[in-house]
């Protein structure tokens, strides 16, 4: 059986749908555990209506204590093999538990992820990385980003219940990053971890006004990460750097989402004195990591070193060889036209360096994003690309090893290998 535990708060416009979507699922050994977390709309009320009817939804009610508390509260009252957490807004496939259960089931995997889709002011989709294998695998297994890769939301994991219990894994009671802890440690705790190749199963809002994303407490983070180290063994210089770039990952993303440069400011501080304090961990920090802890260390958070077009300029900088490469090939060609693209020819721009070509999957993002930069439209198509280019600069990962496998014979620059934060 599969336990499905929905921590609810004012969610009413949403929850007719959101319940309605687990009933119709395909699969149908689960239960439904729904905790009201002091709701002041008819979300109890709804919630009281679907348990009438399906004697699979149980309803829990509480005091508003926020998520976590929610959370572990359906946990203590669970009792399925394996359980997952979702959220009482987001839409999911018919055959989302079927598809979750099958994978874990294949291999009897500790915890089976899949993709999804973030549905809000843009629609964004995360597919199951390139770099991640088919079948069975460990977080050990994966590289310094391995978190970043399997993501931190607890909704989109179905976990097998004994790895939470056997070692007593909870929500930390925390106003935001409250599910950061728990991710970390179930992650590092399992002992083989398979990932679904679709990212149509969940529909993620990212819109809806009280959200707590809203109302960010960026210090949470570091709450979060360090009970992390306190609670977890950190055995090796992998998990150490894995460890590392969720910490500078994430402290990034804090810095752009909180609206009170307050917040910003102390948070910043408390960072700086998180690594200091922290060395048995960022001693053991690649090269790439070491540059970028620079970066937090060396310059002021008014100087807005963080926001995206600056941080990218900032670490291409620390490698003032990239611009002498490019200058020694003919046909220079940027392969991919998101984040890092964009800022990858501002950076060039700025230094008096061109492209010759860029090219996408989707062709209309490299004619905008080449009449952005350029008077006259340099996009071409991916075959032309591979054709004329001998120097290719690959935008993320996932480009450059598509184009390694296929034994590209030009230059190849994996340019997240440089830019890694974005």
């Amino acid at each position: 059986m599969i336990s499905v535990v929905m921590p609810v708060f004012n969610t009413a416009p949403y929850l007719n749908d959101t319940i309605q979507g687990i009933i119709d699922q395909s699969f149908i050994d689960w239960e439904l555990i729904c905790v009201d977390d002091g709701s002041t709309d008819e979300s109890l009320m709804i919630l009281r209506r679907f348990m009438s009817i399906d004697k699979r939804i149980k309803v829990l009610s509480q005091c508003n204590q926020g998520a976590a508390a929610a959370r572990n509260y359906g946990l203590m009252h669970s009792f399925g093999e394996y359980i997952i957490f979702l959220d009482s807004d987001d839409s999911f496939s018919k055959y989302f538990l079927e598809i979750m259960y099958n994978g874990i089931k294949t291999a009897d995997d500790d915890i089976c992820i899949c993709g999804y889709t973030s549905s809000g002011t843009d629609i964004d989709y995360y597919k199951k990385p390139i770099c991640i294998p088919d079948g069975s695998f460990r977080l050990q297994d994966l590289g310094d980003d391995g978190f970043s890769l399997c993501r931190l939301n607890p909704w989109n994991k179905l976990i097998k219940k004994s790895l939470i219990d056997d070692n007593q894994i909870v929500f930390q009671s925390l106003q935001s990053s409250n599910d950061v802890c728990f991710s970390l440690r179930v992650l590092s705790e399992a002992k083989s971890i398979c990932f679904i190749n679709d990212f149509d199963l969940i529909i993620h809002r990212t819109d809806r006004a009280g959200q707590i994303s809203e109302n960010r407490c960026p210090s949470d983070l570091l709450k979060a990460i360090n009970e992390y180290i306190q609670k977890t063994t950190i055995s090796d210089d992998s998990m150490s750097r894995k460890t590392i770039d969720i910490t500078l990952r994430a402290s990034i993303y804090e810095l752009r989402r909180c609206p009170s440069f307050v917040k910003k400011e102390s948070y910043y501080r408390e960072l700086r004195e998180f690594i200091r304090s922290n060395g048995f961990i960022f001693d053991k920090a690649s090269e790439t990591q070491k540059k970028q802890i620079q970066l937090f260390m060396e310059n002021d958070v008014n100087s807005y070193w963080w926001e995206l077009n600056n941080i990218c300029q900032m670490q291409l900088s620390q490698y003032p060889e990239i611009i002498e490469l490019l200058s020694s090939y003919k046909y220079v060609v940027l392969w991919g036209c998101g984040k890092r693209g964009d800022s990858f020819l501002s950076y060039i721009k700025s230094a008096g360096i061109k492209v010759t070509g860029i090219t996408d999957i989707d062709i209309n993002k490299a004619k905008q994003l080449s009449l952005k930069y350029y008077e006259n439209d340099i996009s071409i198509t991916q075959e032309q690309a591979l054709s004329q280019s001998d120097c290719i600069i690959a935008a993320n990962n996932t480009v450059y090893h598509y184009l390694y496998s296929i034994k590209y014979k030009g230059h190849l620059i994996d340019l997240e290998k440089y830019c890694n934060l974005i």
